[in-house]
């Protein structure tokens, strides 16, 4: 092959490379500064210093008895009810964290799942368990876990509020 032919071929393998490549490598003005591969987003978590707050939530169904007695509170996680990983713990955020909205959108979304696996469940009760960062770490590691939204269950009967 002669010269010119090696140059027109290497300018058209370059300008089929040059788009794939700003595209796969994106600007440092245009993505905050962060270099590829290393990417503007955590990755698990998020970095906490001392006086923040984290908060662990757990979700629980209370079965009733016939005459509506509140009876025992079952553990319900994400293996429990069909839903992703993820999407279970965003919806305990929304329902206790989010605008009132969310929180009704979470209810609608969990409450069905939740009976259709349990279905003698007459209340569903959202716990959280708050961690706060000290200098040391941990101020307190076994905080006491308290109850923070409770949502009745549709055609059961109401248990009594045990305060």
């Amino acid at each position: 092959m002669d010269r010119t032919r090696k140059l027109w071929a290497a300018l058209v393998v370059g300008a089929f490379l040059v788009p794939f490549t700003v595209a796969a490598v994106p600007s440092p003005a245009t993505d905050g500064g962060w270099f590829w591969p290393f990417m503007s987003y955590p990755m698990y978590s998020e970095a906490r210093r001392p006086g923040d707050v984290a908060r662990l939530h757990e979700l629980r169904a209370r079965e009733c008895d016939a005459a509506g007695a509140p009876g025992r509170s079952v553990t319900v996680g994400e293996h429990d009810i069909p839903i992703r990983i993820f999407r279970f713990w965003r919806l305990l955020v929304n329902a206790t964290e989010g605008t009132p909205a969310a929180a009704e959108q979470a209810r609608q979304r969990l409450v069905p799942m939740v009976t259709k696996s349990l279905p003698r469940t007459c209340r569903i009760e959202i716990w959280e368990r708050s961690y706060v960062i000290g200098e040391q770490g941990l101020e307190d590691r076994y905080p006491p876990w308290r109850q923070v939204v409770t949502w009745p269950v549709a055609g059961q009967p109401e248990p009594e509020a045990r305060r």
